[in-house]
């Protein structure tokens, strides 16, 4: 949190994956209904009084519904909370707590945890990355966390009279539509957020859209924050004009990353485009390739190395559906790809197994790339029995189109295909043949339990022979993030005053490398910085 005098921003408000998984994992999550006061409770999210929701905090109404049922007062501190909620704030101050939150990017650990922040707190960011948090919301499981973008506001009600128990307490949610309040920013362009001034400058990062912030403030101070970074993409004009935009600003205040401070690698994804489209050619029979399907760069990198390699690239329905939401933003940088050769979309098996449309009815996007049927029962219908092409085809784009297990299995040699670990089982319907590869396009394990998925991926690739015993996974991968060298240029050129260091886990890498040029603060979980 940003604060200078009585305005307020915050800079991003993601999850902390490290944090969470000292608790949590797939089998044991905070619970639904008490979500924010669990987090809360185990510090994995900060005690902000103002920008929390009041129906998440404590349902009004919530203990006297329990005291109904017996529950004694001694047990009240079970649904009421200390923490001052937006709405007791506003009321109490007539203004809130905070003008806003800046958000950099649509990477989970930078924005998953907004969806605990009252929604008429307005988020910032680029329309690229309102489109991914959009595919994210519609293709979430993750509960209460993908109520980013729509925000069903909870409430006490009771069970009717056809219940097997008729009048209990129980949580409703009754609005179901309500939509977060989001603006869009445009680049290079100065809002006024509160009593800040802020420029957003787009940024190089392994997920499109990103942007780091330029932000005036009340008091005349210059903070720039510069959210997640890189220079080694595919996107050098955006990152020579961030060079060009923050050339001696001489801000108050760098608030920087530090993934990689350490690291003194150069990275270069046209090397693993080069690398990939190698393996490719040596392959016989299947090529597999995972990484994250919001890496809009390595979608891009992958399906170049696989026409390079001659192999039609099948891909997951969500690298198609954010394709498309990007498309329908800017045809101009994300043309539309529906009818290219190269690229097919791959259709699991889902529900019955059937490859029926039904098994589909709950996650849309597995058929095409509209998951907005209005009313799935009457519209469809009618669609189909006037064979309107207009509303269908987007509809069921992929049931149409899309490549099958059987598809892959009768000519493996002709394909590369894009699944990850939580695919993996649908190796059983492919059956990949000798001479089959798989190539790990993303990040290395950085946490126990990615360290655990990835030794049962390695179980499922050994089932396949597509890993020798014994064998580790390989990884053809370049960070999202600014290899130290790189990262000290950028400050350098700067020249600020103070440099906070964030997001890293060497934070003092920054005083030994900037102690001569700026005051280096690091900062301490919980404790406030004062900038006089």
């Amino acid at each position: 949190m940003l604060r200078d005098g009585d305005s307020a921003l915050l800079l991003d408000f993601g999850k902390n994956f490290s944090a969470f998984c000292n608790y949590f994992d797939v089998f044991l999550q905070p619970r639904t209904n008490s979500a924010l006061k669990d987090m809360l409770r185990l510090k994995l999210l900060p005690e902000l009084p103002g920008i929390y929701r009041q129906d998440m905090l404590a349902i009004d109404g919530a203990f006297e519904a329990a005291k109904r049922i017996g529950v004694p007062e001694t047990a009240r501190r079970l649904w009421e909370s200390d923490l001052e909620s937006f709405e007791t704030y506003q009321e109490r101050y007539g203004r809130p707590a905070v003008d806003g939150v800046l958000l950099s990017h649509g990477h989970s650990d930078h924005f998953q945890h907004i969806s605990f922040i009252h929604p008429d707190i307005p988020i910032y960011g680029s329309a690229v990355t309102k489109a991914i948090l959009r595919v994210c919301q519609e293709i979430g499981q993750a509960g209460v966390e993908s109520d980013v973008l729509k925000c069903p506001e909870r409430c006490i009600g009771f069970t009717t009279d056809k219940s097997i128990f008729p009048g209990e307490p129980k949580i409703d949610r009754p609005d179901k539509s309500r939509q977060r309040r989001y603006e869009e920013i445009t680049p290079y362009k100065t809002l006024s957020i509160g009593g800040f001034g802020v420029e957003a400058v787009p940024v190089d990062h392994s997920v499109p859209g990103a942007c780091s912030f330029i932000i005036n403030c009340p008091s005349g101070k210059t903070v720039f924050y510069t959210g997640d970074i890189r220079f080694h993409g595919r996107l050098y004009e955006i990152s020579d004009a961030l060079k060009r935009r923050v050339n001696k600003l001489k801000p108050d205040v760098v608030i920087s990353e530090g993934t990689r401070i350490n690291s003194s690698s150069k990275d270069d994804e046209a090397k693993v485009e080069r690398d990939i489209a190698d393996q490719v050619r040596q392959s016989s029979g299947l090529a597999i390739v995972a990484f994250g399907w919001k890496d809009i760069t390595r979608f891009e990198t992958v399906w170049a190395a696989a026409k390079a390699a001659g192999r039609v690239f099948v891909i997951s329905p969500k690298i198609a559906l954010l394709w498309e939401y990007l498309h329908r933003i800017d045809p101009d940088t994300y043309p539309d790809i529906s009818n290219d050769e190269t690229l097919r979309v791959y259709l699991k098996r889902s529900d019955s197994m059937l490859y029926s449309k039904n098994d589909y009815k709950s996650d849309k996007y597995l058929l095409g790339v509209e998951t907005d049927w209005g009313n799935r029962s009457n519209d469809i219908k009618k669609a189909l029995a006037e064979e309107n092409e207009e509303y269908l085809e987007p509809r069921l784009r992929h049931y149409r189109n899309g490549i099958r297990a059987y598809d892959i299995a009768a000519e493996p040699e002709k394909y590369l295909l894009h699944i990850g670990y939580f695919d993996a089982n649908e190796l059983l319907d492919i059956e990949p043949p000798p001479g089959s590869m798989f190539i790990r396009a993303s990040a290395e394990p950085f946490n126990a339990e990615m360290e655990s998925d990835e030794k049962r991926l390695e179980n499922w690739l050994r089932q396949f022979n597509l890993l020798e015993e014994k064998q580790k996974i390989t990884h053809d991968h370049v960070s999202g993030h600014a290899g130290g060298e790189e990262l000290r240029e950028l400050i350098t050129s700067i020249e600020p005053r103070r440099i906070i260091p964030v997001h890293t886990e060497h934070p003092e890498a920054f005083v030994e490398a900037f102690e001569k040029q700026s005051d280096v603060i690091l900062p301490e979980k919980g404790k406030e910085i004062c900038i006089t």
